[in-house]
């Protein structure tokens, strides 16, 4: 009986990547040493996060607003790395990704001892900084959180637009965020248990401000230069009924971002910034 051939099984070091010290200046404090020519390399200082990559197209659900264009993550620093994974997990599952990298979160540091260099004095287990992407299985993490955890870890967090079909409890311990672009589907993701990370073109000011009836917390990276392990605001807080963590457009596709959300919340462009992309013109 003829028999179709199984597709050969990619390395799972192909399928993710796990940066056990991560360089990401919005995580973890770093310094920039010059290597030469337009090559500043950031190196952490500590305290230190370990963090995650997935590949976009494999996780990422096809109705995020910027699935398409105004992606921080395929225009960004990792950009060149989350192109990679996207070539490698071509015809590859979710499920099959989310296995890739709950292996390296298990085999981080040789499966033993997390390293106690963390937190926001750096005397505590590194926080874990779960998959620029998507996951479509949040038990399977949460059972790694759990076991890196067991190993001395500190806290996993991530961000999620699968909040509508994943149960908040799936996520376990995860410090875990609805990612939401239009203001009317706070309330949404707050009754389904989540907190919720709500992306604007542009804050209105740098502290806390009610906007539409709901108190938008500005990420303190964004307007004071805080790092996540230092803020904490996504890691470890419960927030009021009403409040949210506000993320404004950046990085390298931030115009394409700012376009997406004006259309989808059919939001004019403030005053401000029509001045300043008619002077830079």
């Amino acid at each position: 009986m003829h028999r179709t051939p199984e597709r050969p099984r990619r390395p799972l070091a192909q399928l993710a990547a796990l940066q056990p010290r991560s360089r990401d200046r919005k995580l973890v404090p770093v310094k920039f040493i010059d290597r030469g020519p337009g090559r500043p390399e950031p190196v952490a200082t500590g305290p230190h996060a370990a963090s995650t990559y997935l590949p976009i197209d494999a996780t990422c659900p096809t109705t995020c607003v910027f699935f398409a264009g105004g992606c921080y993550a395929r225009a960004g620093a990792a950009r060149s790395l989350v192109n990679a994974l996207d070539l490698a997990a071509a015809g590859v599952s979710a499920r099959e990704v989310i296995d890739a990298e709950v292996a390296l979160i298990d085999g981080a540091f040789r499966g033993g001892r997390v390293p106690q260099d963390g937190g926001r004095d750096g005397r505590r287990g590194r926080d874990l900084r779960l998959h620029v992407g998507d996951a479509r299985d949040a038990r399977a993490l949460a059972s790694a959180a759990r076991r890196w955890a067991s190993r001395g870890g500190g806290v996993a967090w991530t961000y999620t637009h699968r909040w509508r079909s994943i149960p908040r409890s799936a996520w376990g311990a995860i410090g875990v965020l609805a990612s939401v672009e239009e203001p009317g589907d706070v309330a949404l993701a707050k009754a389904r248990g989540y907190d919720v990370a709500l992306v604007v073109p542009e804050f209105t000011r740098s502290s806390s401000y009610l906007d539409g009836g709901v108190t938008i917390i500005p990420c303190p990276a964004q307007t004071r230069n805080a790092t996540c392990v230092q803020c904490r605001l996504c890691l470890d807080v419960r927030h009021a009924s009403d409040a949210v963590i506000g993320f404004a457009a950046h990085g390298p596709a931030a115009a394409s971002a700012k376009r997406r959300l004006r259309v989808l919340n059919q939001v004019p462009e403030r005053p401000m910034a029509a001045r300043a992309r008619s002077e830079a013109a």
